[in-house]
């Protein structure tokens, strides 16, 4: 299982890399009003807090209780160090929720990871995903993520890489 798992998110990382690059995955958010695809997305859940701000999107006649995709935009206000967050995030994902999980830090930017994650559970249902974050040092960090009931195969996992970089602003990288 451990090869499958590794051989899955190297490949997956690898092609989308070379296909985008760093610069591309670890632009500066852009949030307005986001495109995640073709597809009808609503607004289904929001929440504020002192330090965060979460946005939650499901697809049109879903709720956020009975959701198959979803997508979150979640913002932490405050200061980090994003190696630290992200990897916090990948060991609660690989250890408390039972994910085969995956981490991806940019060695030239420590602004910007990723954290792919699948099979979280042990139901047919169980949730797939991947968390692409950017720390803006003087704001906090963006966390845009995307999730799947079931598995992730590769080409929707290069589909929702490609997906949340959209929301990325276009510009100076």
């Amino acid at each position: 299982m451990c090869n499958q798992k590794n051989a899955f998110f190297s490949g997956v990382t690898l092609v989308f890399l070379l296909m985008f690059g760093w610069s591309q995955v670890f632009a500066k958010p852009n949030l307005p009003y986001p495109v995640f695809d073709h597809r009808d997305w609503v607004l289904a859940l929001v929440q504020n807090t002192e330090t965060s701000r979460l946005l939650e999107y499901t697809l049109k006649n879903e709720s956020i209780d009975n959701w198959s995709e979803l997508v979150t935009l979640h913002f932490f206000q405050g200061r980090f160090d994003l190696k630290t967050f992200a990897s916090t995030w990948y060991k609660a994902m690989e250890v408390q929720h039972k994910c085969d999980a995956a981490l991806a830090l940019n060695e030239r930017d420590p602004n910007r990871g990723i954290v792919f994650y699948q099979n979280c559970g042990s139901s047919e249902d169980a949730e797939s995903g991947v968390a692409v974050f950017v720390l803006e040092p003087s704001v906090g960090i963006h966390a845009f993520i995307y999730e799947k009931r079931g598995y992730i195969t590769d080409d929707e996992l290069n589909t929702w890489l490609i997906n949340l970089v959209n929301i990325l602003p276009k510009g100076k990288n």
